[in-house]
């Protein structure tokens, strides 16, 4: 397969020699960092500036913005940008197509993605643990050696900062559990920001349906359970 100096270097067509694109070969890609849509007025021309959401990849070397819309025929030209409620989080792995166009002015390429897929299946959490059902394992992605839980470990993330922010926790299990919960939502907080992934050593969870909620929280900050009144209890 070809390649060539841009990242992701594996190319399946490269028209750039005419001023057509490089597309790249699909690869398995981690999210670092999403940058929503920008607008405004440019201070040099005066005219009206739109700039697409954009996609920041970990394994790019020299962290490059790739402009993200979709296919949409009801739109001239048919694209439109990914919104907001589709963005993936931090530490998701995609499955990427993505397009490099040279400039007119030979400085350059626009980035692109021009395809997309989910790597690996996502778990949707339900409202009580002891419902849950027990998690599928994604089949390893031929495409790379990435982790293909990580997605999932993002997603519940994210899942686990809404039920605080709606104030269901608290409502339905109390100030002690929501701490718990604050708490494990902290950790997984700093675990995105120094780059790494929310819950990366949480796996196992056989024997889920006998925790307590405070065992839950303390299983995903990857602390060793302690004994409290009404733990051993509850799973006998």
């Amino acid at each position: 397969m070809a390649t060539v100096s841009i990242f992701p270097y594996e190319v399946v067509s490269d028209k750039s020699d005419e001023g057509g694109k490089i597309v790249f070969k699909f690869t398995n890609l981690t999210v670092q960092e999403m940058k929503p849509v920008l607008e405004g007025v440019s201070k040099a021309s005066g005219k009206d500036y739109h700039i697409p959401p954009r996609v920041i990849f970990e394994e790019d070397p020299n962290k490059e913005e790739w402009q993200w819309q979709v296919y949409d025929e009801s739109f001239s030209p048919p694209f439109r940008d990914l919104p907001e409620s589709e963005f993936p989080s931090p530490g998701d792995v995609l499955n990427f197509q993505l397009a490099a166009t040279p400039k007119r002015n030979g400085e350059g390429h626009y980035l692109s993605v021009s395809k997309y897929d989910r790597a690996s299946e996502i778990i949707k959490p339900k409202s009580d643990i002891a419902d849950l059902d027990k998690p599928k394992v994604a089949a390893p992605s031929t495409n790379s050696g990435y982790d293909q839980s990580r997605p999932a470990k993002g997603m519940s993330f994210n899942n686990l900062g809404s039920m605080l922010t709606s104030g269901k926790i608290k409502e339905q299990y109390g100030e002690e559990v929501e701490k718990e919960a604050m708490k494990t939502w902290l950790y997984g907080f700093v675990a995105s920001a120094s780059g790494g992934v929310p819950f990366e050593n949480f796996n196992d969870t056989e024997g889920f349906n006998t925790w307590s909620l405070v065992e839950l929280f303390q299983r995903l900050r990857g602390e060793i359970p302690q004994a409290e009144d009404g733990w051993e209890e509850q799973g006998q």
